[in-house]
């Protein structure tokens, strides 16, 4: 291992250097051939050249995407030694990853390695801790919404990754604030939506959701909707109904979790919720009406699994009429 001294000395120069010809090829192949070193070293081998070298190619040269994705599968490799975690901490790695990542969310062969090693470093406390002051949980927020669309099962480990970090930087009070200002429970409500047959997307979004969401946020969102007159349902502006679709929306999220449906079913939710339903039933037929109706059917549905269906029956031949062929929604708040 005579030549690891050589070629983090070789990696660190040339990533300095300004943009040339075939730059690309030569810090992928010193990537490359540092990971395939750092990977047969002895235990104990000193990574923090690697590490500041690699950092150095993503930093410097983050649109020679080659160079890039062989210095975050290094990075990835270093990261199993916690000393190397800790060098990625203080020498700006875990912030550069982030923007990268966020810069390239799309780019698949980017993002798994970049989430996974933000992953990886956050996974002891007093590190999760760091993610936020070093900016590197705002950034993987705001790529969640341009990694939903992606259909690739890689988009899917990716957010994965993301979750999984964003649980463990909410494990601590510092990181809980810096997550709700930072957009953080959107980003993970969005995430189990649009993934919610996906288990361990679940798991952390939902270990999540319980430390950064209390119970006092799930009754204000269950009051606002107790605040709205049955009565005067049937007979209320489209923008009016609109307004209730976006609390049932909220709602319905909170009802993926198994302990906020309980709470909700415990504050009356139910009922409220069938109230609303057999009010909007009665108002004439718009695109409000229509998204309105299909949220609280996917309340419903959410609820399913953890409330007492007693107080959900009146609202079952209402959900008969508007059941249509292949509406798993509609069928999973039937059953």
């Amino acid at each position: 291992h005579g030549g690891l001294p050589l070629l983090t000395k070789l990696l660190d120069g040339i990533s300095a250097m300004p943009k040339f010809k075939g730059q690309d090829q030569v810090l992928s192949t010193l990537t490359m051939a540092l990971n395939e070193l750092m990977r047969n070293a002895p235990p104990g081998t000193d990574g923090q050249g690697p590490v500041l070298a690699a950092t150095k190619v993503i930093r410097n040269h983050p649109d020679q995407i080659n160079a890039v994705v062989n210095s975050l599968n290094l990075l990835d490799t270093l990261s199993y030694i916690p000393q190397n975690c800790d060098t990625m901490l203080e020498n700006g790695t875990v912030d550069v990853v982030a923007k990268l990542m966020k810069e390239n969310a799309t780019n698949l062969d980017v993002a798994v390695p970049a989430t996974r090693l933000l992953e990886v470093v956050s996974n002891e406390k007093k590190r999760a801790e760091q993610l936020p002051k070093k900016n590197a949980t705002r950034p993987i927020i705001k790529a969640v919404p341009k990694l939903l669309p992606v259909e690739e099962p890689e988009a899917i480990t990716a957010l994965r990754s993301i979750l999984a970090t964003l649980d463990n930087v909410a494990d601590t009070e510092e990181g809980q604030i810096a997550l709700a200002k930072q957009g953080a429970v959107p980003a993970i409500f969005a995430a189990m939506e649009a993934h919610s047959d996906d288990p361990q997307m679940i798991k952390y979004a939902n270990q999540a959701i319980a430390k950064l969401v209390t119970d006092d946020d799930v009754i204000a969102v269950l009051n606002k909707l107790k605040g709205y007159d049955p009565a005067a349902i049937p007979t209320m502006s489209p923008d009016k109904l609109d307004k209730i679709a976006k609390d049932v929306h909220q709602l319905g999220l909170l009802l993926m979790s198994g302990d906020f449906a309980n709470l909700v079913e415990e504050h009356g939710g139910i009922p409220t919720l069938t109230g609303i339903m057999q009010a909007a039933e009665q108002h004439e037929d718009c695109p409000e009406k229509e998204n309105l109706m299909n949220e609280l059917v996917k309340a419903f549905g959410r609820a399913a699994d953890n409330i007492d269906p007693q107080d959900a029956l009146p609202v079952v031949p209402i959900l008969l009429n508007g059941l249509q062929d292949g509406d798993e929604e509609m069928l999973r708040a039937i059953g």
